[in-house]
């Protein structure tokens, strides 16, 4: 993004949440011309010691960070390249497919996708936005919002410690917990309306989704010959077992990241409309050991040395913004993606970028209405592409023993065959959902909509 100046109508934004979301929503935010302050509750080292924490970089985020300066050479020196998928039976370990990034593939890609840890991306962003002169505020926890009533007006930001801030705009940032969210429930009749050329899922709901994020020192791996396969390998390799899939790769030379995905259907909450720790059980202790698993990945899984677990029942907003326009969700705040999915660092990313390109055309504040319009229209109808997409992947890759699994390995095989014996059909079949959300352009579908309604403005 070519940085905004003499921009006519320059607002004043507070950014609540200092991690990936809140910080590259500044910095694209500042590039637009307008001021930015960021709210964070936690201090700056807690950021600094999230060590055991990855990101997987899709390939359509690989060419978006383009946008950010020095972020090409990060993912070079830091990240681990992805170069496909290696479909495991979790039982087993017996290859049942593997999706490569051919050249044809990356073709249609536009990129590969990395691996690489939160705290190199975090420092980066943190440091840029530093050397942007943008204000962060640690150790401020947002207590209440008082927001204005006419796009002119001013709204207010409240701490616990009774601290005040004036601004035009609050972005909220700060995760699946956010303190808007109370905000915008409590406006929303929760209708939920799906666009016409949005593929609505062939697969049941999940009442809530579960994931637990392991780290495990390569230091450690290196003294077994048996994970010798895991640490030369480029792909991020996947078990697939009955009601349960592991996914695990390394997320620069110290690390392998290793993610358990499992789902309880049928668990029901008294609502439907928050991500509530609480009223979510997520499988218990007992229940992931009873699952049969292959000898390696049980090692692998004692070998860990950080473990954190999630259990989210997704919201699903009607409208990103408040009623009166000054309140906007972006990243995991808005977002029902799954915790440690391929998607959720692309999706906050992107949001900081077309919420940053729509600002960028501003003229008055009278306009924010129409900009935040744009602001729904573009990240609603791509978070439920994701959201499509993620419900696919969590029933093909936990499929119990039975004809949906054989058929889904019998379809994965044809990725093992030599050239002449592929069939083409099933592999684009296969590759459909991973092109069309990997190849996504955020800076395309601004312009596009743009070209479409912003002559409205």
């Amino acid at each position: 993004m070519t940085p905004k100046e003499n921009l006519s109508c320059v607002l004043t934004f507070v950014i609540v949440g200092g991690s990936i979301a809140g910080l590259s929503t500044a910095y694209f935010m500042t590039q637009s011309g307008h001021k930015v302050i960021i709210l964070e509750k936690q201090d700056k080292q807690y950021f600094l010691t999230q060590k055991s924490t990855g990101l997987r970089i899709s390939p359509n985020l690989t060419l978006l960070l383009h946008e950010i300066p020095g972020m090409d050479g990060l993912l070079s020196k830091k990240g681990i390249p992805s170069t496909g998928f290696a479909l495991h039976q979790g039982e087993t370990f017996e290859l049942i497919g593997q999706m490569i990034y051919s050249k044809n593939i990356i073709s249609d890609l536009g990129s590969i996708g990395y691996r690489i840890s939160y705290i190199d991306i975090w420092r980066h962003l943190y440091n840029l936005c530093a050397s942007h002169s943008i204000e962060i505020m640690f150790g401020f926890e947002v207590d209440q919002v008082v927001c204005g009533v006419d796009s002119i007006d001013q709204t207010k930001v409240l701490s616990t410690l009774k601290q005040e801030i004036d601004c035009d705009m609050v972005i909220a940032a700060d995760g699946h917990n956010s303190f808007a969210h109370r905000i915008i429930l409590s406006e929303s009749d929760d209708d939920v309306s799906i666009e016409d050329d949005v593929e609505i899922s062939h697969f049941p709901e999940l009442d809530n989704w579960n994931t637990c994020r392991l780290s495990i020192p390569t230091k450690v791996m290196q003294e077994d010959p048996d994970f010798s396969i895991l640490l030369q390998s480029p792909w991020w390799m996947t078990w697939m077992c009955n009601g349960c899939a592991y996914a695990g790769g390394l997320e620069g030379i110290d690390q392998y990241g290793l993610n358990i995905y499992y789902a309880k259907k049928g668990h029901s909450t008294s609502c439907n409309v928050g991500w509530d720790l609480q009223k979510c059980k997520p499988m218990s202790v007992e229940e992931i050991n009873s699952i049969k698993r292959e000898p390696c990945l049980q090692k692998l899984l004692k070998l860990a040395n950080f473990c954190s677990s999630t259990s989210q029942n997704p919201i699903k907003f009607s409208s990103y913004t408040d009623v009166t326009n000054h309140l906007v969700l972006v990243g995991d705040a808005a977002h029902a993606a799954l915790v440690n999915g391929f998607y959720n660092t692309s999706l906050a990313v992107e949001d900081a970028f077309v919420l940053g390109s729509l600002f960028s055309k501003i003229k008055s504040a009278r306009q924010i209405p129409h900009i935040l319009t744009g602001y729904n229209d573009l990240r609603k109808k791509r978070a439920k592409m994701i959201r499509n997409v993620e419900l696919g992947v969590m029933n093909m890759w936990t499929l119990a023993p039975g004809p949906q699994r054989d058929a889904r390995n019998q379809a994965l095989s044809q990725t093992l065959c030599v050239d002449d014996h592929v069939d083409d059909v099933v592999l684009a079949q296969l590759w459909h959902d991973h092109i069309s959300t990997c190849s996504y352009n955020a800076k395309d579908a601004v312009e596009e909509w743009w070209h479409n309604w912003g002559t409205f403005m």
